[in-house]
Formats: structure tokens, C-alpha cells, sequence
């Protein structure tokens, strides 16, 4: 019956739920894969998806999260999650040591949708990756003051006074 099957699509998302935290996550890998198998909520389908390029990321396969992100990436119909696919795949770039194609994509990001909550978490990505990488502190203080006027009273926003601060006092010792 089409309640049954209901139950069972939900059901497969809320186990990889489960799984993954238990942090086990090959299981929550196969759950989340099978979704596409059970459902065509293309909603759920998407988050599902998105889901197996993080825990591939959880499990170091960086390539594969890669190629999923870039997968997505290509789907029309998943156009409003652009920005949040973009900010995976920099992620996967930095993680997999492609440092320079991780910055540049995190630049496309804060050109491409400004003032939203994928540019600010863009600009405080490149704070990070400038201050823990590059140990460049005067050029991550920039990005992480970006991010915080890039979406004001947003997480990230806090996130990135907070690290901003921290160089500032640290530029007191020096």
C-alpha cells in the first residue's frame, strides 16, 4: 500500500539518521543510499543524497564526496541548494588537500549569493583555512570579519566575532 511504502522511505532516512550518530557510518551510508530506491520525493531524495556526501567525507573517501557533490550540483530541479553543494564541495577540495581549488571556490560562493548564510559561512571557511593552513592571521581577521557583516546575527556570524576577537588579542601580545 502507498502508507506502507510511505512508512518505509521515511523509515530508511531515519535510520541512516541513526547510524550516523552512532557514528556508524557505512550503515548510514547504505540507509541513506537506499532512500533514491524507495521514494520519489525529490526533497527527501536531495537531503538523502546530501547526506552520503558528508558520511563520505566522515569516512575520508573524499573522491567519492566529491563526485556526489558534483552530481547534485548538476541536478536542475536541486537549484536552491547550489550554494550549500558549492560550500561541500570547497570543503571536500580542502580535505582532500586541494587547498587553492577550495579557496577559489569558496570566493565563487561569496560573488555568486551574497549576503546569505552560504557567503558568510564562504568568507569564515577562508578565515580558517588562512589562520589554521596559511598561518596568515591578518588575512584570516579580514574574512572572519566578512563573514560576520556578510549575515548579521546568523551562527556563523557569531563564530566569526568570536575567532576575529581572539587574533585581535592575540595581535595585543605580539
Amino acid at each position: 500500500s502507498k502508507e506502507k511504502d510511505i512508512i518505509t522511505i521515511e523509515n530508511q532516512y531515519k535510520i541512516g539518521e541513526v547510524y550516523e550518530k552512532q557514528q556508524n557510518y557505512n550503515e548510514a551510508f547504505k540507509a541513506y543510499s537506499q532512500v533514491k530506491n524507495y521514494s520519489e520525493d525529490w526533497d527527501l531524495i536531495y537531503l538523502a543524497t546530501f547526506k552520503t556526501g558528508e558520511i563520505s567525507y566522515s569516512l575520508k573517501n573524499y573522491p567519492q564526496g566529491l563526485q556526489i557533490f558534483a552530481l547534485l550540483l548538476k541536478e536542475k530541479r536541486y537549484f536552491d541548494g547550489q550554494a550549500q553543494i558549492k560550500l561541500k564541495l570547497a570543503e571536500g577540495y580542502n580535505l582532500s588537500g586541494e587547498q587553492e581549488k577550495a579557496i577559489q571556490t569558496f570566493q565563487e560562493i561569496n560573488t555568486t549569493y551574497p549576503k546569505t548564510e552560504a557567503s558568510a559561512q564562504a568568507f569564515y571557511q577562508l578565515g580558517l583555512i588562512y589562520q589554521d593552513q596559511k598561518e596568515d592571521l591578518k588575512t584570516a581577521k579580514e574574512f572572519y570579519d566578512k563573514a560576520k557583516d556578510e549575515k548579521p546575527g546568523s551562527e556563523v556570524s557569531k563564530l566569526a566575532l568570536q575567532k576575529s576577537a581572539d587574533i585581535s588579542k592575540l595581535e595585543e601580545y605580539q
